[in-house]
This record gives structure tokens, sequence and C-alpha cells, in this order.
């Protein structure tokens, strides 16, 4: 149980770290989404990109806040 309450902790602590990234860079995020999807021979853009820098910062909020959730209540 102590292995799982470990492994659940580390996979919160990086889903807080990953939260933040979203939350300060949510245009690099992008950026290296698309070149990463040129890279496998797949062209993507956004439509919008007021748009979808605001969703990348709310999944950036959403990954820090449930981050925090499995810290707090596994302890």
């Amino acid at each position: 149980m102590n292995m799982f309450k470990t492994l659940i902790f580390c996979v919160g602590l990086f889903s807080c770290f990953f939260g933040a990234w979203l939350v300060k860079a949510p245009k690099k995020v992008i950026e290296l989404q698309i070149a990463f999807y040129r890279r496998i021979n797949w062209r993507m853009e956004p439509v919008d990109w007021q748009r979808e820098i605001r969703n990348t910062v709310v999944m950036g909020w959403m990954a820090i806040i449930c981050g925090l959730a499995a810290i707090v209540l596994l302890r």
C-alpha cells in the first residue's frame, strides 16, 4: 500500500508541474504539439489561437487541481 501511495504522490506532483507549465507557457506547449504532429506527417493548426490558449490554461489549472487533490487525499 505504501508503494501505491508513493506512486500516486509522484503522479500528483508531476501533474502539478505539468499543469504549471501549461498555465505559464500555453503558446509554447501548443507549438510543441504542432511540431510533434508535423514530425508524424500530420498538419495541425488551431482555428482560433486565443481560444486554444485559453483552453490550454484552463487544462493546466485542472491538472494542478487534480494533482493537488491526489496528493492531499492520499496523505
